[in-house]
């Protein structure tokens, strides 16, 4: 096991060194749950009334949406998980 030098949380490269399968330890779950700034945490968003998530999220939840239409919501206090992929924006013009 190694520890990411940025936020000092130990991580791995295999699944198997975490006990719930996630592949993520402990510690950077309880980071990425950690509320930074109103809805925001670290790297997703908390679920408020109206957001991307749903309305039948629980407010566990935690959620990322991407610039090219995918979403990834994990609900904690429900034990699931939803993702979406769509093609939410137009393609990029040719390159010239």
């Amino acid at each position: 096991m190694r520890a990411s030098s940025a936020l000092s949380i130990p991580c791995s490269t295999t699944p198997a060194a975490c006990s719930d399968g996630t592949g993520a330890s402990p510690q950077a779950i309880a980071l990425m749950r950690q509320p930074i700034h109103g809805n925001r945490t670290h790297g997703w968003e908390k679920s408020y009334a109206g957001w991307s998530g749903g309305d039948l999220c629980s407010p566990q939840t935690i959620g990322h949406t991407g610039f090219t239409g995918t979403g990834l919501w994990v609900d904690f206090a429900a034990g699931r998980a939803s993702d979406s992929a769509d093609q939410s924006r137009p393609p990029h013009p040719p390159f010239r």
